[in-house]
C-alpha cells in the first residue's frame, strides 16, 4: 500500500479520476447574456490586469481559453458538484488504484473498501487487459484508454476482463460515488510514523490529530504529501498550526491586495520530532503551501521530486442561474516571498527511483539515535571561520542519496569550502583534492558518477576536511568543524 512510483501516480491521476478529468477538460457553454457578466469579473478581479483586446471575444469561452490559465473555466451545476466532490476526496469510478504496464494493461495496486471493485472480489495484483471488449495492449495511448472510463460514466457501468488470480476473468463493474481516505498511517521501525495525506479535505486537519493520537512515543514522522493535489487553505493553516509554532504561513498576491500576509492561528509547537516530508510532481496547491514553509523554516527535510507548481488561487463566483465561474485571483509566495508558481518547489533531496519511503525512515533512524552522518542532512551547518553555512540549503536539490549513504556534488563541494579546487592525477588515473597546499587523491571507487556529475560522500568530504562531526540532540543539528 505504502509503495506509490511515479507512473503508478500519473496513470491514476487519469484513469481513477478520469471522469473529472474528461469532465473538467472543456467549459460549459455560458449564455450569451453572462457573458458581459464574466467579462466583468475578469476585468475587475482576475489576478492580472487584463486588455480589453483579451476580453473581446464574443463568447466566455474563447475569452477564457485565450487566457491561457488551467484553472480558470465555466462549470454548470453537475460539473460544479463534481468538482467540490473532489476536493473532499468522493469519486465515481470502480474504486481501484492502477498502475500503467509495459504492454499497456492496468495493474491494480489497492482497491478502496466499499467501491464496486472490492465488491466483485477484484484484488490488488489483479492485471486489467480489455475495456468493455478492447485489448488495452491495441490501445494507441493514454487518453484512449481514459476515453473509455469516460463513456462508462454515461453508462452507469463498465466491463474489464481482469487476470484474476493468473486466469481471466469478466467483471461488469458498476460506477458508483466512492471516498478515498484522507490520512492514512503505519508505524514503522523505531517508533517512526508514516502519514500519507491525500488531499487537504474539510477536517482533514482534526482526522490527521485523531490518527496520531492513536500512537504513543513517536519519535520520527515520515508525512506524505505525493499526489496531493491539494484542497482547502483553511485545513492548511490549522495543519501547520501544530507543526511551526507561530508567524507567516504564506503571502497571497492579489489585484486588491499586492502583498498580504496569512499567519498561523497560534504559537504552540505540538509536533518537534525528527521529520521528513516526502513531495513529487503531483504535491500541489496547498500541500505545496505546505512545503514551501517546511523548506523556509527548515522544519524537516523535503525529499521526492521538484512540485507541480500550482502555487496560486482560485475564486469561485456564480454566473446567470447555472452556471459558475471559475477564475484565478491570487498568486502565492512562500514565508521567504519566494514565487514558485509554474515553476515548483525543488526537494532538498531529489529521488527518482521510488525509495522515498525506505529513504526518509533511512534518515530518520540515524537522527533519532543520533548518529550524525545520515543525520546531518536534516539540519546541518558547517561551522568556518567567518560563521555557519547552512549546507542543507546550499546544497538544495543537488544532494543524493545513494545506497543509504549522502552524497554531495564534488566540484560544487570544493566551491562551497573555499581555497579548494579539483585537480586530475594522470599518473595514478584518479581526481585530486587540493586545498592550502595540500593534495589529496580521490580513488574513482570513492566516488559516484550520476546525472553528468561526481557526487562525493558527506562523511568522505569530512575527512578531506580533517574534520570533526559532532550531533547536538537539542537542536538536532550535525556540525563540521575543521580549520
Amino acid at each position: 500500500m505504502m509503495k506509490k512510483s511515479n507512473i503508478f501516480r500519473k496513470i491514476a491521476f487519469i484513469l481513477l479520476l478520469s471522469l473529472l478529468l474528461s469532465i473538467f477538460s472543456g467549459s460549459a457553454a455560458v449564455a450569451a447574456p453572462e457573458v458581459e457578466t464574466v467579462r466583468d469579473i475578469l476585468r475587475n478581479a482576475y489576478v492580472d490586469v487584463l486588455s480589453e483586446e483579451q476580453l473581446s471575444y464574443s463568447s466566455a469561452d474563447e475569452i477564457i481559453k485565450n487566457l491561457n490559465d488551467p484553472y480558470t473555466e465555466i462549470f454548470d451545476m453537475e460539473n460544479m458538484a463534481l468538482f467540490v466532490n473532489s476536493v473532499e476526496g468522493q469519486y465515481s469510478g470502480i474504486g481501484a488504484y492502477l498502475s500503467l504496464m509495459e504492454d499497456g494493461s492496468l495493474l491494480i495496486l489497492e482497491v478502496y473498501e466499499g467501491s464496486s471493485a472490492a465488491k466483485a472480489g477484484i484484488k490488488a495484483g489483479d492485471i486489467i487487459i480489455a475495456v468493455n471488449g478492447n485489448s488495452l495492449s491495441e490501445m494507441v495511448d493514454n487518453a484512449a484508454v481514459s476515453r473509455l472510463f469516460y463513456e462508462a460514466q454515461s453508462a452507469g457501468s463498465i466491463n474489464l476482463t481482469v487476470l484474476h488470480d493468473d486466469k481471466p476473468a469478466e467483471f461488469t463493474l458498476a460506477i458508483t460515488s466512492f471516498q478515498i481516505p484522507i490520512v492514512r498511517s503505519l508505524m514503522m521501525e523505531d517508533n517512526i510514523l508514516y502519514v500519507e495525506l491525500t488531499s487537504f479535505s474539510q477536517n482533514m486537519a482534526q482526522i490527521f490529530t485523531q490518527e496520531l493520537q492513536r500512537y504513543e512515543n513517536i519519535s520520527g514522522l515520515i508525512l506524505d504529501l505525493r499526489g496531493n493535489g491539494g484542497g482547502y487553505l483553511e485545513e492548511c493553516i490549522k495543519l501547520a498550526d501544530d507543526f511551526f509554532g507561530g508567524g507567516i504561513l504564506m503571502w497571497y498576491q492579489s489585484r486588491d491586495y499586492p502583498l498580504s500576509p496569512v499567519y498561523f492561528n497560534n504559537n504552540e509547537i505540538k509536533y518537534d520530532i525528527p521529520m521528513v516530508f516526502l513531495v513529487d510532481d503531483y504535491t500541489a496547491s496547498a500541500s505545496e503551501v505546505f512545503a514551501g514553509a517546511v523548506q523556509d523554516y527548515q522544519k524537516g527535510l523535503l525529499i521526492g521530486q521538484k512540485t507541480y507548481g500550482k502555487l496560486c488561487g482560485q475564486s469561485v463566483v456564480m454566473v446567470g442561474s447555472e452556471d459558475y465561474l471559475k477564475f484565478t485571483s491570487n498568486y502565492v509566495l512562500t514565508p521567504k516571498k519566494i514565487a514558485y508558481n509554474t515553476i515548483g518547489i525543488t526537494p532538498d533531496l531529489i529521488i527518482t527511483d521510488g525509495s522515498e519511503i525506505s529513504s526518509g525512515l533511512t534518515l530518520l533512524k540515524e537522527a533519532v539515535a543520533g548518529k550524525p552522518d545520515f543525520a546531518h542532512i536534516l539540519s546541518m551547518n558547517i561551522d568556518t571561520k567567518e560563521g555557519f553555512i547552512d549546507v542543507k540549503k546550499a546544497f538544495s536539490g543537488q544532494a543524493r542519496l545513494i545506497q543509504n549513504r549522502l552524497y554531495l556534488p564534488l566540484d560544487y563541494s570544493a566551491a562551497l569550502v573555499g581555497n579548494c579546487s579539483i585537480g586530475w592525477d594522470q599518473k595514478n588515473n584518479c581526481f585530486t583534492w587540493n586545498r592550502n597546499n595540500s593534495v589529496q587523491l580521490l580513488p574513482m571507487e570513492e566516488l559516484v558518477y550520476d546525472d553528468n556529475n561526481y557526487y562525493i560522500s558527506a562523511a568522505r568530504l569530512g575527512s578531506l576536511l580533517s574534520g570533526k562531526i559532532t550531533f547536538d540532540p537539542q537542536s538536532r543539528h550535525s556540525l563540521l568543524y575543521w580549520n
